[in-house]
């Protein structure tokens, strides 16, 4: 160990290419994190671990991360749906009607542990629209960026779902969701799908 965060575990037998390493047990919710590689494991157990020439077995505890609900929300006056995450959301959209959780979103400090990416909140005046987003721009120039709306995975991991945006002309409302509940709405009420926003996780815990 090198101090408390750090396990450093060379390999030392001529011409080898991996060796085992135990990764001593952890707080709950910490990892172990492959510093070269980016790979987490639990602590507790033995690992046979790779070391090619340019790196070695050196290992970080990254610290656990909380998981948030998205919820879905809707207004029947407005035709509007909007994803509300985080608390600035919540307060923004107190008059929408609570529908269900599409699913649980990161915390930034998700980003010791996977490639994460921010979701934008763009708003309408003119269309009365929220869009819930990853792109970095809003949808057209009738829409103003308001607020950072929390994190996603980038790539999809074990119990994720992928968050999808859709959107329907008819009532100009952008619709973000990733629960089975929210899709099948999507496309029983004309939406169209304009591709995937990032990765949620299906509970709030593993």
């Amino acid at each position: 160990m090198f101090g408390p965060d750090w396990l450093v575990a060379p390999i030392t037998v001529y011409r080898a290419l991996n060796r085992s390493v135990y990764l001593p047990p952890l707080p709950a919710g910490y990892q172990w994190r492959h510093h070269f590689t980016g790979m987490v494991y639990k602590g507790g157990q033995n690992y046979t671990i790779t070391g090619p020439l340019d790196e070695f077995p050196l290992f970080q505890r990254v610290e656990p991360f909380s998981r948030l609900p998205a919820v879905q929300k809707h207004s029947d006056e407005r035709k509007d749906h909007v994803l509300c995450i985080g608390a600035t959301s919540f307060a923004d959209n107190t008059a929408y009607m609570t529908d269900w959780t599409e699913g649980y979103t990161v915390s930034e400090g998700a980003s010791s542990l996977y490639e994460v990416q921010a979701l934008t909140l763009y708003y309408s005046p003119k269309y009365s629209d929220n869009c819930v987003t990853n792109a970095t721009s809003p949808p057209d120039n009738t829409y103003t960026t308001t607020f950072n709306n929390g994190y996603v995975l980038t790539n999809q991991e074990t119990g994720t779902a992928p968050l999808l945006l859709y959107y329907n002309r008819n009532v100009m409302d952008h619709l973000t969701v990733a629960s089975q509940e929210g899709i099948d709405y999507a496309e029983k009420n004309g939406y169209d799908k304009i591709g995937v926003q990032g990765f949620v996780f299906a509970s709030p815990t593993d």
